[in-house]
């Protein structure tokens, strides 16, 4: 990305922020992932918990 501004001619402080910028969003992006896959993490531990507590449904024998 940088080669392409300098082949553009783009002034440095501007490929500078852009850079800082760019990285900033990369950033944030592997925060949101990470997060989220906490957070998808926790919900199916707690819900295969939950699932595994519930007692077992005992069916009356058959009358035939």
């Amino acid at each position: 990305m940088v080669a392409s501004l300098h082949q553009a001619q783009t002034p440095e402080p501007q490929i500078v922020a852009i850079s800082t910028a760019f990285d900033d969003i990369t950033s944030n992006v592997q925060s949101l992932a990470d997060d989220f896959f906490s957070f998808t993490l926790v919900m199916l531990v707690g819900t295969i918990s939950m699932i595994g507590r519930q007692p077992r449904h005992q069916y009356p024998p058959h009358s035939n």
